[in-house]
């Protein structure tokens, strides 16, 4: 009883964010738990990570955004993906906390709590950190710049180094900027190779490909 009592608060703090975001834009219904506003490249979400625990579940919002040509390019190099998931891969993204401090900011909600307050709070950050991230890396020259970057910070834009590297090599392959993706695809090839990282000949093989096909 108590977990369904959960899961339909959870339903209900999903619909009244929803219903919150439409002011911003926001469909107000998500996919499954991410929220979308449709832009000229793609798409802008926020995504609600839920984790359940007794009578007690735990929230965390992340921003992201999606170029769909740039995911076009890097999803159709892996074969293991499927249709489905490889519409919801974002190009960029971040904790929500992440952003701000360094920091996750987790919400808690018990089935007989009221959501309004929580949906508020949730929206409230999200306006406040996670509109003006989109909106700063929605130039798509910004972000280009962002997603070659190797720093200590450019994994606020990207986790994973060889995932980060794809798509900026994508992205300029998709702006027509030959020269800045294969200068991207070299320079990325020998930063996974000073770390030794596993992912380095799936990445070279990628660049490979993609550089190729539009030369």
């Amino acid at each position: 009883m108590g977990s369904q009592a959960l899961r339909t608060a959870e339903a209900a703090l999903l619909e009244a964010v929803g219903c919150l975001l439409v002011r911003h834009g926001f469909k107000p219904r998500p996919r499954g738990q991410t929220f979308e506003r449709n832009t000229e490249f793609g798409c802008w979400r926020l995504h609600l990570s839920i984790v359940r625990g007794g009578e007690l579940a735990e929230i965390t919002a992340s921003a992201a955004l999606r170029v769909n040509a740039v995911e076009d390019l890097v999803n159709s190099a892996d074969v293991s993906l499927s249709k489905k998931l490889a519409k919801e891969t974002s190009t960029a993204g971040a904790e929500l906390g992440n952003l701000r401090d360094g920091r996750p900011i987790v919400w808690y909600l018990h089935a007989d709590d009221p959501v309004e307050g929580v949906a508020h709070q949730i929206v409230s950050v999200f306006t406040e950190i996670g509109l003006p991230y989109l909106d700063e890396l929605s130039n798509l020259d910004t972000l280009l710049a962002r997603l070659a970057e190797s720093g200590d910070r450019a994994w606020l834009v990207s986790p994973l180094p060889d995932a980060r590297f794809k798509r900026a090599v994508a992205l300029a392959v998709v702006l027509a900027r030959m020269e800045t993706a294969k200068e991207i695809a070299e320079s990325s090839e020998r930063f996974l190779a000073q770390r030794n990282d596993p992912r380095l000949l799936a990445f070279r093989h990628f660049c490979g490909q993609i550089v190729g096909k539009s030369s």
